[in-house]
Parts: structure tokens; C-alpha cells; sequence
């Protein structure tokens, strides 16, 4: 999975949408969104790594490419 592929969309109540080739995946609240707020401030790679990690394993298989 590339890390190019993800992006993110922070709300003004704090939620971070977190995208995957445009589709959201996951929506971060919390200390989780404030984490990859955190990183979106330390810059574009920190972000990407962040959210790699939050997200984990969202893929099962049944996805079509």
C-alpha cells in the first residue's frame, strides 16, 4: 500500500477524514486525530506515516482494484 494514496481532511470539530485513492476509509476522533493533526504540522511524511499506522489493516480482500 503507497502512502501517496492516503490524504486527509481535518473538520473544524477536530475529526480528520482519512482518504485512501479518494475514498474515505476512517474518521479519526479523538487522540488519535489530534495525533495526526500533530504530524500534518510536522510535515506531509510524518502525516502520511501517522495515518498509516491509525488506520491499519481497513483492506479484507473483497476490494475491487
Amino acid at each position: 500500500m503507497a502512502l501517496e494514496d492516503y490524504s486527509w481532511l481535518v473538520d473544524r470539530d477536530g475529526r480528520c477524514f482519512v482518504r485512501w485513492q479518494g475514498r474515505v476509509v476512517r474518521v479519526l476522533t479523538g487522540a488519535k486525530a489530534r495525533k495526526v493533526i500533530d504530524a500534518i504540522a510536522d510535515g506531509d511524511e510524518a502525516a502520511r506515516l501517522a495515518i498509516a499506522r491509525l488506520t491499519g489493516n481497513f483492506k479484507r480482500g473483497n476490494e475491487r482494484r
